[in-house]
């Protein structure tokens, strides 16, 4: 059951006093009302008389109060409203169903009945929806040469008007020129992509980041060269048919990610012993070393989906493996992501050994610290430059979000 919530519950008794009111207080009038109250206290709308037009009456007012779907599907379930179309009457449930099916985009408006102004309702919400979520993105990026010559990282952003795509890119070192080229040739393919939002609603985070991936592949003449870089990418919209606001990471290797909600920042966190660690920085002082291993992307490998804090050695395991990760934030509300290279952690791992610490857990505090830099702006090339000891590989990061 659909739950009345407060502000529309004051519009109810507004409404009610408004109805009473213009009905009068003759004996027509008072039976009118009478049957109101009852319609109220019981929520029971075949109280209300058709003959006089009463019922088609009090429920397009009802109606008339809903400003969202939710809002309206409570008001059809808690004062149990009937509904009598030209051919068939409409049960609560039935007519539920059919605003869910139109919500979703499963249907047309056109199987919602006309009666008591419901399809219009059903229409202007869709329009306010449409409005609400068909806003524009913005986007910010910096790109940072290191010492030694590092300079293979691209930035990469595809805007489109539902959807919006951003890259940060890192050619691998130890493949010289190729690192550079696979770069560019990544930079290349995203900005040129063309997904459309009905493409991947209502899809799950592996089925959309492997028709990226498909995209990608399709997309160049050398899929080989592309094992030569590595990437962190993501990929946001909002899904009509979830109804809610999706951001799915897409990891290939090496590089992270984070995000803001509200002031509520964090990165992709993972459980070593017990401390939680950004990923990525686990990655790099796992005592293997760090893990750079891109076939699986150009291969085929499956997608593995990942969740934040889940065990450590698991992840590593998976990126020696060579499997390209997916991670994925479904919110009610819009989200600021940030996908980074391998550079920022950097920043992070010199400032834990140079505080020396020996607490594991202080990564993640770092991390969240140089994550809300890059997104409110001052995590600038001289603030990086400044740090001590420099990081020796290149700096890039993309931050987007809803404009």
């Amino acid at each position: 059951m659909y739950r009345l919530t407060g502000k529309l519950v004051e519009k109810i008794i507004a409404k009610e006093r408004e109805l009473k009111k213009e009905f009068g207080k003759d004996k027509d009038g008072k039976e009118k009302n009478k049957r109101i109250s009852i319609f109220i206290i019981h929520g029971e709308s075949r109280v209300l008389t058709r003959k006089d037009g009463l019922r088609e009456k009090v429920i397009s007012e009802f109606i008339k109060l809903a400003e969202n779907f939710d809002e309206l599907k409570a008001l059809i379930s808690n004062f149990n409203i009937y509904l009598e179309g030209s051919h068939e009457a409409y049960t609560p449930d039935e007519l539920i169903r059919r605003v869910e099916k139109v919500e979703s985009g499963r249907a047309s408006p056109e199987i919602i009945p006309r009666a008591a102004g419901l399809r219009n309702k059903v229409k202007e919400l869709l329009r306010k929806e449409g409005a609400k979520h068909k806003r524009k993105f913005k986007y910010s990026y910096l790109s940072v040469e290191g010492t030694e010559h590092e300079n293979q990282d691209r930035v990469a952003v595809k805007e489109g008007k539902e959807v919006i795509i951003a890259f940060a890119i890192d050619g691998i070192s130890m493949e010289g020129a190729n690192g550079t080229k696979a770069a560019e040739e990544y930079k290349r393919i995203i900005e040129s992509l063309d997904i459309n939002v009905e493409e991947i609603e209502g899809k799950s985070d592996v089925e959309i980041a492997e028709l990226i991936r498909n995209k990608i592949i399709n997309s160049t003449k050398e899929p080989d060269l592309l094992i030569s870089a590595t990437f962190s990418g993501a990929i946001m919209f909002y899904d009509k048919k979830k109804r809610n606001y999706r951001t799915i990471f897409i990891i290939n290797g090496d590089g992270g990610v984070g995000f803001k909600i509200g002031d509520y920042i964090r990165g992709l966190n993972v459980k070593v012993d017990d401390a939680y660690v950004p990923f990525d920085i686990v990655k790099h002082i796992h005592p293997l070393g760090n893990i750079v291993n891109t076939r699986g992307f150009i291969s085929g490998k499956p997608y593995a989906s990942i969740k934040n804090g889940e065990d450590g050695e698991r992840i590593f395991n998976l990126l020696v493996e060579g499997r390209p990760l997916v991670f994925e934030l479904e919110t009610k509300k819009p989200i600021q992501a940030i996908v980074y290279t391998d550079g920022l952690d950097d920043l992070c791992i010199n400032e834990y050994y140079e505080n020396e610490f020996d607490d594991l857990g202080k990564t993640k505090e770092i991390h969240e610290r140089i994550i809300r830099k890059a997104m409110d702006g001052s995590l600038t090339p001289s603030f990086i430059k400044n740090s001590l000891p420099y990081p020796r590989d290149d700096t890039s990061y993309v931050v987007i979000e809803y404009a």
